[in-house]
Parts: structure tokens; C-alpha cells; sequence
């Protein structure tokens, strides 16, 4: 039986910046591997996976805001290690 849960205090979009942020702490602890374009390719298709299995699951949804904002976490997670790599050069 589903225990009742309080309402939380919901801020609109958190949930985008939330995919954001996590796909961009992702894609730079990952940007070590010497394929960086690689990486930045698998872990989109990643986001694009984790949405449509969740859009093939009963209780959840799939958005393509939720990989949209995957994507974005992805590409400034790489345009700021590009950006460290070449002012540091």
C-alpha cells in the first residue's frame, strides 16, 4: 500500500537542470579517455536510451525536454574542457 507523501515545494524546470547538471558532471569526469568526441557521442546516445526505455516503462514518461537538457549538460561539459584546454595552452 503507497504511503501518502507531503507535497515538496516544486520550482518549474528543476527537473531540466537537474539532467543538465548531471550529464555535465558525467561527460567531465569521463573526458579523460583520449576519444573526447567519442564520449560526447555515446553519452548523448545514452540520454536518447534512458528516455526511451522510460517511455517503454508504466509509471514513467518520456520527455525529450528531459534529453535535450542531457544534451546540453553533454556540450558544455565538453565546449568548457575545450575552452580550459586551449586557454591553458
Amino acid at each position: 500500500m503507497p504511503l501518502a507523501v507531503p507535497h515538496a515545494i516544486s520550482v518549474a524546470g528543476l527537473d531540466k537542470v537537474v539532467h543538465a547538471l548531471l550529464f555535465l558532471w558525467l561527460t567531465l569526469t569521463t573526458l579523460w579517455i583520449r576519444r573526447k568526441t567519442a564520449v560526447v557521442y555515446v553519452l548523448l546516445i545514452f540520454g536518447a536510451l534512458i528516455e526511451l526505455t522510460q517511455g517503454l516503462t508504466p509509471y514513467r514518461s518520456a520527455e525529450m525536454l528531459d534529453w535535450l537538457a542531457d544534451a546540453l549538460g553533454v556540450l558544455l561539459a565538453w565546449w568548457c574542457w575545450r575552452y580550459a584546454r586551449i586557454s591553458t595552452a
